[in-house]
């Protein structure tokens, strides 16, 4: 890799991850499980959960282009500030 990087690259920088896999202290992380049963679901459960608990901002991580997208478009319908990032 040391090679083709000398090869190819200009003034590379090298980065690199913490390895302590530290988080920063005021950001809170929440996961939430959708039972298989309410998968149709999930999209009202989330705004639903955005309206009544973020205060403020939220990342949400989608699979696929189109559920943000989809999201994005929802969330406006609703009255919800959103953005979408590929």
């Amino acid at each position: 890799v040391d090679k083709l990087v000398k090869l190819a690259l200009k003034q590379p920088l090298r980065v690199k991850v913490d390895p302590r896999n530290t988080i920063p202290s005021k950001l809170k992380q929440e996961f939430i499980k959708v039972k298989e049963q309410r998968e149709y679901d999930r999209e009202a459960i989330l705004v639903a959960l955005c309206k009544k608990t973020i205060h403020s901002k939220a990342i949400i991580f989608c699979s696929y282009k189109s559920q943000a997208h989809r999201l994005k478009i929802i969330f406006g319908l609703v009255g919800l500030n959103a953005a979408e990032l590929h």
